[in-house]
């Protein structure tokens, strides 16, 4: 990973941390769903022609290890466009979401993600979810998070930004 993008995932855990000031836990969940863009990173944005993606996202909570972490499943497909096609990444995998203060969280996650770039041979390989999340006291949320696909040649890195829903 280069320079630019732990600069990035710095200035990401310095501004969540800022902002969370709100005192009281948002209300407990068991499945959430959401959309999400997403702008490749590394090698994997030399491949794609566009500098974003879209994608959703799905979730369920399925662990309560104390009242402040939460283990869950999780489900992301993100697709992406190239000079001759689409490139697709889906993960599928484990995640730990622990609360910061307030209706903030950091996520872990770790999975299998199935990479489909133009010319290449369709591969799963292991990858990596870390980034933060809001969660209001309704339904909605945002998180912000980095994947990481180990030992990919293009390193298929991605910043994504996803709007949640809670229920």
């Amino acid at each position: 990973m280069n320079r630019t993008a732990w600069r990035q995932i710095l200035v990401l855990c310095v501004c969540f941390h800022s902002m969370a000031l709100r005192a009281e836990a948002p209300a407990a969940e068991s499945f959430r769903v959401g959309i999400l863009g997403s702008a490749p990173l590394g090698g994997f944005k030399d491949l794609a022609s566009s500098s974003a993606g879209f994608g959703v996202a799905a979730g369920w909570r399925f662990w309560d290890m104390s009242p402040d972490c939460r283990v869950g499943l999780f489900l992301e497909h993100r697709v992406y466009s190239t000079a001759t096609d689409r490139a697709a990444l889906t993960d599928l995998g484990v995640d730990l979401r622990t609360r910061i203060r307030g209706g903030f969280y950091n996520r872990l996650g770790l999975g299998g993600e199935r990479v489909d770039f133009p010319g290449d041979r369709t591969t799963t390989k292991l990858g990596g979810v870390f980034g933060f999340g809001y969660r209001t006291s309704g339904p909605l949320g945002f998180e912000l998070y980095t994947t990481h696909l180990a030992a990919s040649h293009p390193s298929a890195t991605t910043l994504s930004a996803a709007v949640m829903w809670h229920f």
